[in-house]
């Protein structure tokens, strides 16, 4: 028996041959391709819904301003409470993914210069996120959606600026269709909107009156939206930057700019709650509020996967998609009327999106 086990042995070893080791090379090409087509499909799967998470979000606001019995709320509370929300997700989110979460989460929490650098970021997005609401209460949501598309073009600006990006003259150049083309679709809104709102049998110094007061109203309305379009495309770059160059996962980054950006919401909803003289910071919620909150965490956290995973110009292209979509939903819940320049608008916008890939 002891030398029928050796023989046995022996045949073994004699067929292990080095031709049937695996091969090392293989596995790990085989291991990176698989993580390249992993990224890829979560990259285009985060457009795809930051994409439809945008086209609700603007719905649920727009239907919570005209519905019947509209209730009187805080837009900083909601604001303020979607970045709560956001921390817990993030958290959640970095207990499932981190291997050591809680020595993570010490570390980098503990990094004052990172915090700091990083609470200078949520300072300008709560700064920009004020401007954002300045302008939309000067200007007509058309106008505003128009001005706001600025911030793509300052986001190409920046990224060539800080991140050393060198965009080809077509890339350059489908920027520019994508703007037209939003353009051409808000615009169509606009003057659908212009029409049925037409002054009527008011006097001539009345009439006057009112446009001098309508033209200082645009005026503060472009100022401010052209400021937001600024700061968002330099936050935005800046924290490409930071993702991109630093070892932090994205959901302790999202945890860190939750933690510096909460204290600032609370001191402006505070303040607006102090000038609208309100009782509390839930007053007036109720479901449609809390969808609204609802998605605006989860788009905080769509957008820092989109430019961790992506660009910061290719989350504005899903960004303006979006504002086609909402503007054909808006065809069946709102009556806006669809016609040519609509249609040539999205294609605009389509067209552009394929240049700006295949470049």
């Amino acid at each position: 028996m002891p030398d029928a086990a050796a023989d046995q042995k022996n045949n073994r070893s004699a067929d292990y041959t080095p031709s049937s080791v695996p091969s090392t090379d293989t596995d790990v090409t085989r291991s990176s391709a698989s993580v390249a087509v992993a990224e890829t499909v979560l990259k285009w799967l985060t457009l795809a819904v930051l994409t439809l998470q945008s086209s609700a979000y603007a719905v649920c606001i727009r239907y919570s301003m005209v519905r019947v019995n509209a209730s009187n709320f805080l837009q900083t509370s909601v604001v303020l409470f979607g970045e709560i929300l956001k921390l817990l997700l993030s958290v959640a989110a970095c207990f499932c993914t981190e291997q050591r979460p809680a020595v993570a989460l010490a570390k980098h929490l503990s990094d004052w210069a990172d915090l700091l650098k990083l609470g200078i970021i949520s300072f300008l997005y709560t700064v920009q996120n004020n401007f954002v609401f300045f302008s939309m209460m000067h200007l007509s949501p058309a106008v505003a959606q128009i001005v706001q598309q600025t911030k793509l073009l300052f986001t190409a600006g920046f990224a060539v600026c800080l991140l050393k990006q060198r965009l080809s003259m077509m890339r350059w150049f489908s920027l520019l269709l994508l703007a037209i083309g939003v353009s051409i679709v808000q615009v169509q809104q606009h003057c659908v909107a212009s029409n049925v709102g037409n002054i009527g049998n008011l006097s001539t110094n009345v009439v006057a009156i009112h446009h001098r007061h309508h033209q200082a109203e645009v005026w503060m309305g472009f100022s401010a939206a052209i400021i937001a379009c600024a700061l968002s495309g330099f936050t935005g770059v800046y924290l490409e930057k930071v993702l991109k160059s630093t070892s932090p996962s994205v959901w302790i980054r999202n945890i860190q700019l939750s933690i510096t950006a909460i204290p600032m919401g609370l001191f402006f909803s505070l303040s607006e709650k102090h000038g609208k003289r309100m009782n509390s910071l839930f007053e007036g919620y109720d479901w449609l509020i809390l969808v609204i909150m609802l998605l605006f965490a989860f788009g905080g956290i769509l957008v820092a996967l989109a430019i961790k995973y992506a660009d910061n110009i290719l989350k504005g292209f899903a960004t303006s998609l979006s504002i086609i979509l909402t503007s054909g939903m808006s065809v069946i819940m709102f009556g806006f009327i669809l016609d040519s320049w609509f249609v040539l608008g999205a294609l605009f916008v389509i067209f552009s999106l394929a240049i700006y890939l295949r470049c």
